[in-house]
């Protein structure tokens, strides 16, 4: 191809363009004639048309040119961690494990994103003590505030059985989105629920219920549960 159209980095910054604009089609061919121009040898724009692939919906795409990215440039921390979301969402979490402990080890271990992310296909695997570690350091690394890996981090403690500790995780994640993170309500007011306290069971189930836009019919289930063990039967035939 010519040089005279235009560079590969030109053709590259193009992509770059049409990609934050939306344009998603002109940014892969944009990211194509780049590559194409070296030969097939340009990691940086293997990543970027991987990450439009993957906006795209080509999700086997997206993975096969975040690999060619890392095999032409291997110390490659965000491919890697890119490439572990994207198997992720297939579903394929022992290599989405590995693709992020890499970019983790790459960073020399300070990668908080990558900590949580491999804490949620650990707890997806079942491997609930490492995963309460990677959100754990994933927190640590965000300096405590890191909503998410506190909500997550409950869950994790939730399903090994800390039902105290499960709460005081949800109940960081609320405090630090000023209480409204209905999901996490509702998540804690399951954890309340089974430890035996019905009646702040059901403050976060009506607190979930009232922050969600749309219609909750687990919170509501849920709340007719600690309802009915607070002997409120009305009220409770009435949320079920």
């Amino acid at each position: 191809m010519s040089e005279s159209l235009g560079t590969a980095q030109q053709y590259l910054d193009k992509g770059l363009v049409f990609y934050n604009k939306g344009w998603l089609d002109e940014a892969i061919s944009s990211y194509r004639i780049a590559i194409q121009m070296r030969e097939g040898t340009f990691s940086r724009a293997h990543y970027q048309l991987a990450r439009a692939l993957l906006d795209a919906g080509d999700i086997g795409g997206a993975i096969e040119a975040f690999r060619t990215s890392i095999q032409q440039q291997p110390e490659n921390p965000e491919a890697y961690y890119s490439l572990g979301l994207t198997l992720a969402r297939r579903g394929e979490y022992a290599e989405a494990i590995e693709a992020y402990r890499t970019a983790i080890e790459q960073r020399g271990g300070n990668h908080p994103w990558a900590c949580h992310n491999l804490g949620i296909a650990l707890l997806r695997r079942g491997d609930f003590d490492e995963a309460i570690t990677s959100f754990n350091l994933a927190i640590e690394q965000r300096n405590g505030d890191f909503p998410k890996a506190w909500h997550n981090l409950g869950l994790a403690l939730g399903r090994r059985g800390d039902l105290e500790q499960a709460a005081g995780a949800f109940r960081k994640a609320l405090n630090q989105r000023q209480g409204n993170y209905p999901d996490t309500q509702f998540e804690l007011g399951r954890v309340l629920l089974e430890k035996g306290d019905p009646a702040a069971a059901a403050e976060a189930m009506r607190a979930a219920i009232q922050q969600r836009s749309s219609a909750f019919p687990q919170a509501h289930f849920e709340l007719s549960r600690a309802l009915f063990a607070l002997g409120q039967l009305e009220g409770s035939i009435t949320e079920a």
